[in-house]
């Protein structure tokens, strides 16, 4: 058992593989989130279809989709406080087809709007428990402004520090109250490359920051990270503007994921 001190939300940041069969195509990254009792592991539609969302051109260099999914995820339990101990990682394979050989009947549950980059799959494994590595998605308190610092943290180009995923800062691009082509989407400009599709976005407040709450300027005495939304890539290969789809989709996915499974 180690005893590692990390970032409570390195242990979040989940890598994945994606498979056909044995035969990796392509790695990404996936993150859990929900409401309460409610979650969902999410990541990028285009990962799990192989297909560009707006095109659907393949991704794949052999025109493959994937059938599962690989998920890499650490063993921890609590310290006693805000940290984990890790006890080494797990691997789990989520079929992403109720018949893996034809690509019948997907699994995931995506967003009312086709185009919304985004899926939620159900992932509860009883060898482990997640739901410390859980992030909520409820709404948040505290508003960002456009050319407020985030963080993007997953895997790019497949990339780890012991497993862990990298840490990349970027900068709110666009207004966040605004909806781009009126969806639930706001543009980040990072220096950000594959793998890192399905990262969580965060917000951090740090111990010391000076905001604004109800009119009022707080002094933070503890760390804040605020769950904004995940990441789907770059707009084209030649910007560095990024889509961020927020945290209501994910909502969305969940509250039709729960409502599927209740019905």
């Amino acid at each position: 058992m180690a005893y590692i001190d990390l970032h409570p939300h390195s242990f979040k940041s989940l890598y994945i593989k994606l498979m056909f069969n044995d035969l990796l195509l392509a790695t990404g990254t996936a993150f859990l989130a929900g409401e309460g009792e409610r979650f969902l592991l999410f990541t990028n539609k285009h990962n799990v279809t192989g297909e560009n969302i707006d095109t659907g051109d393949s991704l794949s260099s052999n025109a493959s989709k994937p059938n599962r999914l690989v998920i890499r995820v650490s063993d921890t339990t609590s310290d006693g406080g805000e940290g984990f101990v890790s006890k080494g990682n797990i691997e789990h394979i989520i079929p992403l087809y109720d018949d893996e050989d034809s690509f019948l009947d997907p699994k995931w549950i995506e967003h009312s709007d086709s185009k919304v980059d985004v899926v939620g799959i159900s992932y509860n494994p009883i060898d482990i428990d997640v739901k410390r590595l859980v992030h909520s998605c409820e709404k948040s308190w505290y508003k960002c402004d456009v050319g407020s610092k985030v963080n993007i943290v997953g895997y790019p180009l497949g990339i780890t520090t012991d497993g862990f995923p990298i840490w990349m800062s970027g900068y709110i691009a666009s207004e966040p109250e605004i909806n781009v082509d009126n969806k639930p989407l706001f543009y980040v400009d990072s220096r950000t490359r594959r793998g890192q599709s399905g990262s969580p976005v965060f917000y951090r407040i740090r111990v010391g920051d000076t905001i604004s709450c109800e009119g009022k300027l707080i002094v933070a005495n503890t760390e804040k990270t605020l769950l904004l939304g995940i990441y789907s890539g770059r707009i084209s290969e030649e910007s560095d503007i990024g889509r961020v789809w927020k945290t209501t989709a994910l909502k969305e996915i969940l509250d039709k994921a729960i409502f599927e499974y209740e019905t």
